[in-house]
């Protein structure tokens, strides 16, 4: 289940912050030498028998309802012709509309589109990027790692068998 919290975050996401977002998310995915245009993402991903070229355009409107087709058939085109990629994805921190995959893909058939839509990337981040839920203290989220570290080794030690004194004193070398 998708939370409500979630959704809010992405759909108030910044070109920035939702550029950054999806090059670390590639970067965890596995890809390569990621290049960040100026609304889309190339990336490299290497198998043993070839190497393939993806490119991740980045659109931060909603592409559900009324929407300039033509516009993004355009931007589409353009980045197409210009970097030539074996694979294009449409991702969106919004919803992404059956109808509009279809009007898109029967306007444009020559390329293969494949298309990341808000809940989608939700699953994507949830299973490869989790620290992107996380707050952005960077002081807080090392003292969180320290802590939990701590927490873990202390619950190691009172695991084994042995007196109070003798655990006092182990716990009092840590």
């Amino acid at each position: 289940m998708i939370s409500k919290d979630k959704i809010e975050k992405l759909e108030e996401i910044t070109i920035e912050d939702f550029k950054e977002l999806m090059g670390n998310l590639i970067s965890f995915l596995g890809y390569t030498d990621t290049i960040v245009d100026a609304n889309s993402i190339t990336a490299i991903r290497e198998s043993p028998l070839s190497s393939e070229k993806y490119m991740f355009i980045l659109l931060e409107e909603r592409l559900s309802g009324i929407v300039n087709v033509d516009e993004i058939e355009k931007t589409i085109l353009d980045y197409h012709n210009r970097i030539k990629p074996d694979v294009t994805y449409l991702v969106s921190p919004k919803n992404i509309s059956n109808g509009f995959e279809r009007s898109l893909t029967q306007i444009i058939p020559q390329i293969k589109l494949n298309f990341i839509g808000r809940d989608n990337l939700i699953d994507l981040i949830n299973k490869h990027y989790d620290d992107f839920w996380k707050h952005k203290d960077l002081a807080l989220l090392e003292y969180e790692k320290y802590f939990h570290e701590n927490i873990s080794k202390d619950n190691e030690l009172k695991k084994l068998k042995i007196f109070n004194d003798k655990y006092q004193k182990i716990l009092d070398i840590y």
